[in-house]
């Protein structure tokens, strides 16, 4: 496995982000352009497997052909040292910890969404009220119509 500030290529090794099945995600730093990248290594185990790395490689392939925000973008299939992995666009993924932000930026983002949720349940607390004034407010509404067009007064029902 590749480890912590390890170059591969001209791709400096950042941090591990996650592994699974088929391999390990890192974050890394493209040297010669200075932007970061996921590279994603098939396992050790797959990359004996030939079918596992024509699999590994078609994802790659499938996945350049296509041109979406919510898909990323492929720079790169290599290998290194027999181990294949696919560069691609590095993007800031819900699973991702905060821990990478650094404190001051966690918490004002937590306090972002602590806030977002308090407007959230305010909102809806307000429409309750509206739903529940709802039936009163027609009422009142079919009362004034009647009264303008000279008609007798529908019955009055509360909620």
């Amino acid at each position: 496995m590749p480890e912590i500030g390890q170059t591969i290529s001209h791709y400096r090794i950042v941090e591990k982000l996650g592994g699974g099945g088929m391999g390990v995600v890192y974050r890394a730093e493209d040297i010669r352009v200075g932007r970061h990248v996921e590279l994603k290594f098939l396992s050790e185990e797959l990359s004996r497997d030939r079918q596992a790395i024509e699999r590994f490689q078609r994802e790659a392939r499938s996945a350049s052909a296509l041109n979406h925000p919510n898909i990323c973008t492929i720079y790169e299939i290599d290998q290194h040292e027999g181990r294949h992995f696919i560069a691609m666009e590095y993007s800031f993924a819900p699973q991702h910890s905060l821990a990478h932000l650094g404190m001051a930026r966690a918490a004002k983002l937590s306090g972002d969404i602590a806030r977002s949720r308090k407007a959230y349940q305010d909102f809806l607390a307000i429409m309750k009220d509206a739903d529940e004034g709802l039936p009163v407010v027609e009422q009142t509404n079919a009362e004034y119509k009647a009264l303008i067009n000279n008609e007798p007064l529908p019955q009055r029902t509360l909620p």
